[in-house]
C-alpha cells in the first residue's frame, strides 16, 4: 500500500471517528429538531477530510473490502418522474476496526453505555424544557361515575343470548363475502362457501 493511500484512509479515518455515534454504529448526526439520524454523504466527508472525491472514494472502498466499515446503499425510484433519487449510504463501523486499533471490548461496552445515557439525558432535557399543558377536570366526579356506567351497559354482552341458527351464520358469511368481492355473483360465492350443514 503507498504512502499516499494510507494517509487518505487515516484522514478518512478521522473523520468518521468524529461523527461515529456509538449507540448505532453507525456514521452521522443526530438532528433534533426532526427527531431523525443523518447520514453523511461522502462528499461530505471528503471535504471534511481535505481529500479530492475521488481519493475519498478509493480509501472508503479499501475500508469496505477490509470489512472494517460496512455500506448500505439507499436509493428510491419515483414513478411520477421517472427517475432514480439516492439518499447517503448508511455506513455502520464494524466493531473490529475498533479491536485492531487496540481498543478492548470492555472499554467499547463502557463507552457504548456512557454514550447511551448521554443520548437519553438530552432527550429527557429537551422533553422536560417543552412546557407540558396543564390538564384540569371539567367534569364532575358524579358525570364520569355515570359515564363510565353508561358505557358499560351499552358494551356489556346480554344475559341470555340467543344462539344463532346455522342459516343465519351462513347469510352473514354469504353478506360478508360479497361485500369483500363485489364481482361474484350469488352462485359463486354459494360455491365458495361450505354448506350450512
Amino acid at each position: 500500500m503507498r504512502f499516499e493511500q494510507r494517509e487518505a484512509i487515516s484522514e478518512i479515518l478521522k473523520v468518521i471517528f468524529q461523527y461515529l455515534d456509538l449507540n448505532t454504529m453507525c456514521v452521522g448526526v443526530y438532528h433534533r429538531e426532526t427527531d431523525t439520524f443523518v447520514h453523511l454523504s461522502l462528499d461530505f466527508i471528503a471535504k471534511k477530510s481535505g481529500l479530492n472525491i475521488r481519493r475519498a472514494q478509493r480509501a472508503m472502498s479499501w475500508l469496505y473490502r477490509s470489512g472494517y466499515i460496512v455500506g448500505y446503499r439507499q436509493s428510491f425510484y419515483d414513478i411520477d418522474t421517472e427517475e432514480y433519487y439516492h439518499k447517503p449510504s448508511i455506513r455502520r463501523v464494524n466493531s473490529k476496526l475498533l479491536f485492531d486499533l487496540g481498543i478492548k471490548e470492555f472499554a467499547l461496552q463502557r463507552a457504548r453505555t456512557r454514550s447511551k445515557r448521554r443520548f437519553q439525558d438530552v432527550l429527557l432535557k429537551s422533553l422536560s424544557s417543552q412546557k407540558q399543558p396543564q390538564f384540569k377536570p371539567t367534569i364532575a366526579v358524579s358525570n364520569i361515575n355515570s359515564l363510565i356506567k353508561g358505557v358499560t351497559e351499552a358494551f356489556a354482552l346480554p344475559k341470555n343470548p340467543k344462539p344463532l341458527q346455522p342459516t343465519s351464520i351462513y347469510n352473514e358469511k354469504l353478506k360478508k363475502l360479497m361485500s369483500l368481492m363485489p364481482n361474484l355473483t350469488l352462485h359463486e360465492a354459494q360455491r365458495i362457501l361450505p354448506s350450512p350443514t
